[in-house]
């Protein structure tokens, strides 16, 4: 047999087993580094850009609003949440306007949604998009946020030749009226006399007000966290739900009324809390799990019609304003007319 083989053949097995190992740790690392949104939620991001006004050319001068198209294709069973992007995005991108564009179904069954950023940038160069992420509700009532991939905005550095906006001469100065100097009342008597009288007008008129104010009765606030919500939820049934953004003011309000009454009855933040963390936060109180459900159910109804573009009908509006007024009595405490705060489930004396 050969020595030279039968003492290789060892070694080579010994760094094939070392080759595979690292390799799979490192792939195994890989994958574990990625977010959880970005391995579980089987949603496509794309974003595009291309000018508003293309008559001339296509390239992107300085100040030239163009159009950021970011778009996602999910299964039908999910819900795409796109964020709002703020007027000052990042340290560049100046955005005029934002607007949401129709859903499509694709002839494989998933839905395409997307929205419309136009913006401008008053800086050359090749300038990527800042960080933004679109949150994605899946069938299990879990959200999970995805980063989108930044796209490079080109813009360039020079104007096309025969542009009417190349720079202009500088023009003169404006000639600006001088102010009136505030002391000059001061050098005369007269004006002394008149800024006196003023004075005292100021004065008298001063103290008449804070005599009033110590003279009116205080009263104390004697309602509850309960009575305060439903006079809440009735001002919001008042409210007219003529258009799509009313439906969503609808259920914006709807949702802060609770959560606010939460805070006030049961000391809960819920208004810094998701849904889920709001529902765990009164676990530990009396409400019973009916009620604790249908408080749930409330929040996502309401998180669907903020966040998902669900649109619902006037009865359904109308009805959720009553379900939330029921889940209030069942947990607070509401006085009638000529007696005190009664609790739930306690016997009036």
């Amino acid at each position: 047999m050969n020595v030279r083989a039968a003492t290789t053949a060892p070694l080579l097995g010994l760094i094939s087993t070392l080759a595979f190992t690292v390799a799979f740790w490192i792939a195994l690392g890989v994958h574990s580094a990625l977010p959880i949104s970005a391995q579980s939620a089987p949603v496509e991001l794309n974003m595009t850009v291309e000018k508003v006004d293309k008559a001339e050319s296509e390239d992107i001068y300085i100040g030239d609003p163009f159009i950021i198209t970011l778009s996602a294709t999910y299964p039908p069973d999910h819900f795409v949440i796109f964020p709002q992007v703020p007027s000052r995005w990042g340290d560049d991108f100046e955005v005029r306007s934002q607007s949401s564009q129709p859903t499509t179904q694709n002839e494989d069954g998933t839905n395409t949604s997307s929205i419309q950023i136009e913006a401008v940038l008053f800086s050359t160069g090749d300038i990527p998009t800042p960080e933004l992420s679109v949150a994605i509700r899946k069938p299990d009532g879990e959200i999970v946020n995805r980063p989108v991939k930044p796209i490079d905005v080109v813009v360039a550095r020079f104007l096309p030749e025969g542009d009417e906006s190349e720079l202009k001469d500088i023009k003169p100065q404006a000639e600006l009226p001088v102010p009136l100097d505030p002391l000059s009342a001061l050098r005369d008597r007269e004006g002394l006399a008149m800024l006196a009288v003023l004075g005292g007008v100021a004065l008298a008129a001063l103290a008449v007000y804070l005599w009033g104010l110590m003279r009116a009765p205080v009263y104390p606030d004697l309602s509850t966290p309960a009575e305060t919500a439903i006079a809440e939820l009735d001002r919001i049934a008042a409210l007219p739900l003529e258009t799509d953004a009313d439906f969503k003011e609808h259920y914006t309000l709807v949702s802060d009324c609770l959560r606010n009454y939460l805070w006030g009855q049961f000391s809960v933040p819920a208004p810094e809390l998701t849904t889920r963390q709001t529902v765990r936060g009164i676990e530990s109180s009396d409400i019973v799990d009916l009620e604790r459900n249908a408080l749930r159910q409330i929040l996502e109804e309401c998180d669907l019609v903020k966040f998902a573009r669900f649109l619902p009908d006037a009865d359904d509006a109308h009805r959720v304003i009553e379900r939330s007024k029921d889940f209030i009595r069942a947990t607070g405490a509401v006085s009638t007319p000529g007696q005190e705060p009664v609790a739930v489930g306690a016997e009036p004396a």
